[in-house]
C-alpha cells in the first residue's frame, strides 16, 4: 500500500508528525471545504511533501522531491517508462496546465495514484488520494 514513511491515505493527522520525526513546517487551513494541509520543505511552492488532512485523517499527499517515493520505488525524476515498468500499461493519461498526466486507480485500495510528467517525460510530482465512493 502506498505511503510516504510509513504515512499513508486514512492514517491520522498525529501520525504524520510522529513518522516523519518533526512537524510541518507550514500549516494551512481551509474553510470551505474544512480541510487542513501539513507541508514540509523549505517553503509552500518548493515543499517536499504535502498531506491533506480532512476530519483529522490524510486523504491525499503529494510530493514534488525527489526525498520521498512510492511504495514501488518510483521518484520525481524518474521517467514515463520507469513508471509503466513499475505499475503497468494500465493507466489513464491526461493533461493538466504545463504537464500530463498519467495515472492509475487502486480499486482494492480504494486509491488513485498520479504522475505529473514534464516535457521531457520525467516525473516532477507525485499525487495519491483517496476515491470516493
Amino acid at each position: 500500500m502506498e505511503n510516504v514513511k510509513s504515512v499513508s491515505i486514512g492514517s491520522s493527522k498525529y501520525d504524520v508528525a510522529s513518522c516523519l520525526k518533526k512537524k510541518p513546517k507550514f500549516i494551512e487551513v481551509t474553510e470551505q471545504p474544512p480541510y487542513t494541509t501539513y507541508i514540509y520543505g523549505e517553503s509552500t511552492e518548493k515543499y517536499d511533501v504535502e498531506f491533506k488532512i480532512v476530519d483529522n485523517k490524510v486523504s491525499r499527499y503529494d510530493f514534488i522531491s525527489s526525498k520521498y517515493g512510492t511504495e514501488k520505488g518510483i521518484h520525481t525524476g524518474d521517467s514515463k517508462k520507469d513508471v509503466i515498468r513499475a505499475y503497468g500499461e494500465n493507466y489513464y493519461e491526461r493533461k493538466d496546465i504545463g504537464a500530463t498526466i498519467i495515472g492509475y486507480f487502486d480499486k482494492t485500495h480504494k486509491l488513485n495514484i498520479e504522475f505529473s510528467l514534464d516535457d521531457n517525460s520525467k516525473v516532477g510530482g507525485i499525487l495519491v488520494q483517496k476515491i470516493n465512493g
